[in-house]
């Protein structure tokens, strides 16, 4: 007669011949019950200190971050930063720090062209302030002395 190896559970320590013993196997109200994980991260201090403007401008109803994704092509997606629901309506923004890169000005560029539904701004923070990179409202318009 051969003994049975006893290990101790990963899920609790107690000993158990396989991984999880049976309390750690079975699905648990609480584990089952838990909500999923967000996999959107947390917005960066730029992203809420234009988030804030928008949210205290009278004209903006409601703001959201990181909340619809545009399709770009078969495996390509674009995630703006804030979209606001305005009186005007659908405003998309992308708020940009320092830098502004070619491929998120690309991206932006190409899903304001694909989704002529809203209007897109995208936003650079300067020493100066705020400065409108890009506007697109049906067609697009360069602002900046950048195109």
């Amino acid at each position: 007669m051969r003994a049975e190896v006893l290990r101790p559970c990963i899920g609790c320590g107690r000993p158990t011949a396989g991984l999880r013993c049976e309390a750690c196997r079975a699905p648990s109200a609480a584990r089952r019950d838990a909500p999923a994980e967000d996999p959107q991260p947390a917005m960066n201090r730029t992203e809420a200190e234009y988030a804030a403007l928008l949210a205290a401008d009278p004209g903006v109803l409601w703001v959201a971050f990181g909340s619809v994704k545009f399709r770009l092509a078969k495996r390509g997606w674009y995630t703006p930063d804030l979209v606001a629901l305005t009186r005007d309506g659908l405003l998309v923004v992308e708020v940009k720090g320092a830098h502004v890169r070619d491929d998120g000005r690309d991206r932006f560029k190409i899903a304001a062209a694909q989704y002529p539904l809203a209007r897109w701004r995208m936003v650079q923070k300067t020493k100066a302030g705020w400065r409108t990179v890009y506007e697109f409202d049906g067609r697009p318009k360069s602002r900046g002395g950048e195109g």
